[in-house]
């Protein structure tokens, strides 16, 4: 499963206890602190499915966790943001350009008025 929203300053030993609530049999964790995501991985996929469940949207310390069924790295809907087409308009639905009298009012600062 993947982990987001983590505490900035978890211990490994503290993630991986707070995981196994329920009896739940971890398999392997991994801990970014620096990004406040982790990864813990369970013995079945019945365990991690009641993990995000029982998990997703609660608290470790004061922090707000949300928790997902971990998207291997081939997914692409896991692609968010990472370059790909940025034109998600309608093809040939573009703004006009300005023109230069547009542009150079726009760049005068104003005087405040005191």
């Amino acid at each position: 499963i993947f982990i987001k929203g983590l505490p900035p300053n978890i211990t490994e030993a503290e993630f991986r206890k707070h995981f196994s609530a329920g009896n739940r049999e971890i398999t392997d964790v991994k801990l970014i602190p620096q990004r406040r995501i982790g990864y813990v991985g369970y013995k079945s996929a019945h365990d991690a499915a009641g993990a995000v469940k029982y998990f997703n949207r609660s608290y470790i310390r004061m922090s707000k966790i949300s928790v997902e069924t971990a998207r291997p790295i081939s997914d692409p809907a896991s692609r968010k943001g990472h370059g790909g087409s940025c034109n998600l308009g309608a093809p040939g639905d573009h703004t006009a350009p300005r023109s230069a009298s547009d542009h150079d009012a726009n760049t005068k600062k104003r005087k405040r008025e005191e």
